[in-house]
């Protein structure tokens, strides 16, 4: 029995395998399920056995790439060693932002796709929040608590709306370039630098609502 499943669990990582590299190669129209099968040495019968659907397999690719884009990416640094000062912040919001927009950019098909599920498909969202307030969300405001603690972002800032912000700025820059308006003029490094300047300017001065701290 421990056979079967184990078996079962190599042709399940076969075809996730094989849907994510066509995924990349072809775009979502240009892929099909019996293409997936036979790149992953296998059949559409067993596909659909598995899946349900060719949706149901693409779910799991776009898990996938959600668990990856945080393995593999710099936001990993707010948990293993967050910036200690707004220089060695900013400095890492700009190179994020670079980062994210070269992973997720023209040749990336499940890039743009997750960007895309992330906005429109609840289920999706409900199955990628956890990881995400665990992995992100949570470190990110807690780096922002530190650099408040000393002093580095104004005294009565709001660090969880400022955490917001950040990921907004993000997602709506990344979400333009990527989705709405591909063809303008970015520039990763010219704007990686702009948007971290921003944020940086809106983190030091006393948020809107808010009384200014008398010293």
């Amino acid at each position: 029995m421990a056979e079967t499943i184990k078996r079962g669990d190599a042709k399940r990582a076969a075809l996730i395998e094989a849907a994510a590299a066509l995924l990349i190669e072809k775009g979502l129209a240009g892929m099909t399920t019996r293409e997936i099968a036979e790149r992953a040495k296998s059949t559409e019968r067993t596909l659909f056995k598995q899946f349900g659907s060719k949706e149901g397999l693409l779910t799991e690719v776009l898990d996938r790439v959600a668990i990856e884009q945080l393995d593999q990416s710099l936001f990993v640094q707010l948990e293993t060693d967050p910036p200690r000062t707004w220089d060695d912040f900013e400095q890492w919001n700009r190179a994020v932002i670079v980062e994210r927009a070269k992973a997720q950019g023209t040749g990336s098909d499940a890039g743009r796709m997750f960007l895309v599920e992330i906005l429109q498909n609840p289920t999706f969202k409900a199955r990628y929040s956890p990881v995400w307030l665990s992995r992100l969300w949570r470190p990110l405001v807690a780096c922002l608590d530190r650099l408040k603690a000393d002093g580095a972002i104004a005294a009565d800032a709001d660090t969880a709306f400022l955490a917001r912000s950040f990921l907004s700025l993000h997602l709506g820059y990344l979400v333009t370039r990527l989705n709405i308006a591909p063809g303008s003029h970015w520039d990763s490094e010219r704007d990686a630098a702009q948007l971290a300047a921003l944020f940086r300017a809106a983190a030091e001065r006393p948020q809107p609502g808010h009384r200014a701290v008398r010293r």
